[in-house]
């Protein structure tokens, strides 16, 4: 810290200035002169205005920069391809969670949803009719085609014992009592087949057959639902509450969703809560834990401002930077905070500690070299005095080595003197370095 009390003194003797008179009169013989006499050229003494360097006990204050990104946004993109046929808002519209957004040209999508739910309802009257077993009027017509082929396989047998001895004492040609046997054969064929279709409607489907039908009814219903599926994506819709953005697309343009995940529609995004990314020092992340409160300031609006939590500490440092990515969480229902925004971090540490802090304008740095800073001595010359600096807060510097305290700081008129001149100094009077033309000081 330092201290800008008022100590206006003259500093020491100043250079001397001095009027020296010789005159020297020699009288020679024959000739003579009377050389005139020699006055020395004043020594200017510059002036600059200083502070007295003391060091405080404080809760350091940090302010570091971050950027403001909203609480939720999202680009929304069809995730099946087709014509946009409706676009139904534009840039800057309000929007609630479901709200319709686009749609495609939807012809397509219905056809086969239509499709797919006729083949299921086929599948599932297939497997109920399996399912139920066969019904009595089917048994019944089952056993009365048995019953007729029993007949018909009996008359053959008999008309053929007949033909046969007929054929053996040469009554018939041996073409008609073939013709006679194919009819018996015949008959007795059909028999079987009428049994056994009896004995299959006594019986019912087999377990194998339904479990078949259950596995075409299955593949049916998940068809019409991916069927209606697609035809509900061909609607696209907000997926919470939010403000249009950006529009990306109108009616008539063809979307596919290949290559890069398709073509954007808009871009939507929520600011009634918003996150405040600042980047912070490895050696700073304690100020940052989860869960502190931060207060949020506009870089450019001082009176912007509002306090959230630490949501999110970043795992991970930026190669570039070194630094961490803190996310912190504050409550935006006025929208005062818009995404993008330059803001700055303000926090303090945990416990106070002794610093010493001197104005960002008091340090000087010559190229290739560390920075130092011009002190007044107690003979009222300029020293240089190299220092190790520390975070910048505001307008000031922290100062961790080269200065202990009580030191005179030149603060203003630096850039005029250098190490062993004499000065005389004053007090810094907050006075304007830089003027306006015509302005007094």
């Amino acid at each position: 810290m330092y201290s800008r009390r008022s100590h206006l003194c003259r500093a020491g003797a100043s250079r001397a200035v001095g009027l020296l008179s010789t005159a020297a009169i020699v009288a020679l013989s024959g000739c003579g002169s009377n050389p005139a006499p020699t006055t020395a050229t004043p020594v200017a003494t510059r002036s600059v205005e200083v502070i007295e360097v003391q060091p405080g006990s404080e809760r350091e204050a940090t302010q570091l920069i971050g950027r403001v990104e909203p609480g939720q946004e999202v680009t929304l993109y069809f995730e099946v391809p087709g014509v946009v046929a409706d676009v139904f808002v534009e840039e800057g519209s309000d929007v609630k969670p479901g709200d319709p957004i686009a749609r495609l040209v939807l012809d397509d999508y219905e056809l086969a949803f239509s499709r797919a739910k006729a083949e299921f309802s086929a599948a599932k009257a297939e497997w109920e009719l399996m399912r139920a077993g066969t019904r009595k009027e089917d048994i019944d017509l089952a056993r009365a085609d048995h019953e007729r082929a029993k007949a018909r396989n009996a008359y053959w047998a008999a008309e053929y014992d007949r033909v046969k001895k007929l054929a053996e004492s040469r009554a018939i040609s041996d073409s008609e009592f073939q013709q006679v046997g194919r009819e018996r054969d015949a008959a007795v064929q059909e028999e079987l087949m009428a049994k056994a279709g009896l004995d299959r409607a006594i019986a019912g489907f087999r377990k194998e057959e339904i479990a078949n039908a259950a596995a075409k009814l299955e593949a049916s219903r998940q068809a019409a639902i991916l069927a209606e599926r697609q035809l509900q994506k061909a609607t696209l819709k907000a997926p919470f509450k939010g403000r249009v953005e950006r529009r990306l697309a109108d009616p008539g343009a063809y979307v596919n969703v290949f290559p890069m995940g398709g073509v954007p529609i808009v871009h939507v995004v929520n600011l009634e809560s918003v996150d405040a990314v600042i980047s912070v020092p490895e050696l700073m992340l304690d100020r940052f834990a989860a869960g502190n409160e931060i207060e949020i300031v506009s870089a450019v609006n001082a009176k912007l401002r509002g306090a959230g939590r630490v949501i999110h500490v970043g795992q991970v440092a930026d190669r570039a930077s070194g630094t961490y990515a803190v996310r912190v969480r504050l409550p935006n229902p006025d929208g005062r905070f818009s995404g993008g925004m330059i803001v700055v971090a303000n926090s303090r540490a945990p416990a106070s500690r002794d610093s010493i802090r001197v104005p960002v304008t008091a340090i000087r740095r010559a190229y290739g070299q560390s920075p130092y800073v011009l002190l007044v001595a107690p003979d009222s010359k300029i020293v240089e005095r190299p220092v190790e600096l520390g975070p910048i807060t505001a307008n000031d510097v922290e100062i961790i080595n080269g200065l202990t305290g009580g030191e005179l700081l030149v603060v203003r008129g630096q850039h005029l003197v250098v190490a062993g001149d004499r000065v005389q100094y004053q007090s810094f009077n907050k006075v304007p370095i830089a003027q306006k033309p015509g302005t007094p000081p």
